[in-house]
């Protein structure tokens, strides 16, 4: 309904993600199942927020389901900060 009314684009589905970096021996858990139904009913592309963290073979089947954007700045930032901790 929100999709066909609003003539969005790109929709953020909330499927086990949040944003920033998690919490240490946390590890986000995508609900591909929801994500499943929710592309049965959608045809736009799919937006993974807060995708930092997740497990490489999760992102990759939530592709195959209509993720077609993956937000991963915490990973970049950290990966940026860890590089410029050791530099200086």
């Amino acid at each position: 309904t929100f999709v066909r009314e609003t003539g969005t684009d790109t929709l953020a589905v909330a499927i086990g993600t949040s944003h920033g970096l998690y919490p240490k021996g946390k590890q986000p858990k995508l609900d591909i199942e929801r994500l499943q139904q929710i592309r049965k009913v959608v045809d736009i592309p799919l937006v993974l927020h807060g995708g930092s963290g997740n497990k490489d073979s999760e992102v990759v089947e939530s592709i195959r389901y209509g993720v077609g954007k993956i937000n991963i700045s915490s990973d970049m930032k950290k990966a940026f900060f860890v590089a410029l901790e050791q530099e200086l």
